[in-house]
């Protein structure tokens, strides 16, 4: 099979999911590839996230002495700032980890950033996997409430203006692409 149609095969038979069967879900469960439940941002998702929220990004060293500063709020960039390519950049390779803080700490939760197999979307902002979901639901739920915890992070993503709900998607960098060829 070609790199493009496998891509197109892989797109087509790895679509995420809103539930899985309960035998596939666990320790035990049937050999699937790793799915994460969560919430799917496009890049311009994120970047509205961060925004909307007056995320603050810490900048690596080189940013932070060509700025003179050690981090920039997303929602309050200057102009020059916000023309800077270097800058533009960075801030977009780095706001899937500062979206998954600020709901980590909105939440109170442990929450992991995947990449998912996808052409729009470049990050789930996930709460678990299927192999650990039992377990994590039961650790969620007894320390912070399950259902309160999807309601903040579904109240912090419909503020900023993002359309996105849970689903189950699969992890790109897990995918055995050979096994595909």
């Amino acid at each position: 099979m070609a790199p493009q149609s496998r891509w197109h095969y892989l797109l087509e038979t790895h679509q995420p999911r809103d539930a899985l069967d309960p035998q596939d879900v666990g320790p035990k469960h049937k050999g699937e590839l790793p799915m994460y439940y969560g919430w799917a941002f496009t890049q311009a998702d994120l970047m509205k996230y961060a925004e909307h929220h007056h995320l603050e990004a810490p900048l690596m060293s080189r940013l932070s002495a060509k700025l003179g500063k050690s981090s920039v709020n997303y929602a309050e960039l200057s102009e020059s700032e916000a023309k800077d390519e270097d800058v533009r950049a960075y801030l977009k390779g780095v706001a899937a980890i500062a979206v998954k803080q600020d709901l980590e700490n909105e939440t109170g939760i442990a929450l992991k950033v995947v990449r998912p197999l996808s052409e729009q979307y470049v990050a789930v902002v996930a709460m678990y996997n299927h192999i650990e979901a039992n377990e994590r639901r039961r650790w969620i739920d007894v320390g912070h409430g399950l259902a309160d915890a999807v309601k903040t992070i579904h109240q912090s993503i419909r503020e900023a203006g993002v359309g996105s709900r849970p689903l189950w998607w699969y992890d790109w960098k897990v995918l055995d692409w050979d096994h595909y060829c």
